[in-house]
């Protein structure tokens, strides 16, 4: 029988093993996009990522879901750090917010599933169940910077 990805569990990696140290979880400077923390060293740290509400970090990653709600976009982003999806809330006050909906004037072009996202916003705690945290983009030093995207059609 081959060995086959384990389900992941708060504190754990994707292949089970534990995590011992927060520090290898932040990702190493890319000339590309730059300083990030990885998704995984958010949600995955015993307490969902409660010790980090407050810090304003950056995230990249490819978007699994867009909508929009009041004005508002919501963006389920994951970098392959671990099988859960950080929740971005994106407020049209938010730099790079129109990128969302207009890529490409010209070509119609929009951010959807699959574009390469790098997201800087506010860890706050999130109302909604599931997730103990998500990205507030609404205050100083949020943005939304659109890397790629996927074409449709």
């Amino acid at each position: 029988m081959a060995n086959g990805p384990t389900k992941v569990k708060k504190g754990t990696f994707q292949d089970n093993t534990k995590i011992a140290s927060l520090e290898h979880l932040d990702a190493r400077y890319s000339t590309y996009v730059g300083g990030r923390t990885k998704i995984g060293r958010l949600l995955l740290v015993p307490d969902g990522g409660k010790s980090l509400i407050g810090k304003t970090l950056t995230f990249c990653g490819w978007v699994r879901s867009c909508r929009d709600q009041k004005g508002t976009t919501f963006l389920a982003v994951n970098d392959g750090s671990c099988d859960k999806d950080l929740q971005a809330v994106v407020s049209p006050e938010c730099p790079g917010f129109d990128l969302i909906k207009n890529f490409d004037k010209e070509k119609q072009l929009s951010v959807n599933t699959g574009a390469s996202v790098k997201l800087t916003g506010e860890v706050v705690k999130s109302p909604a169940k599931g997730q103990e945290v998500e990205l507030k983009m609404d205050g100083p030093g949020c943005k939304v910077e659109v890397l790629g995207i996927m074409f449709s059609g």
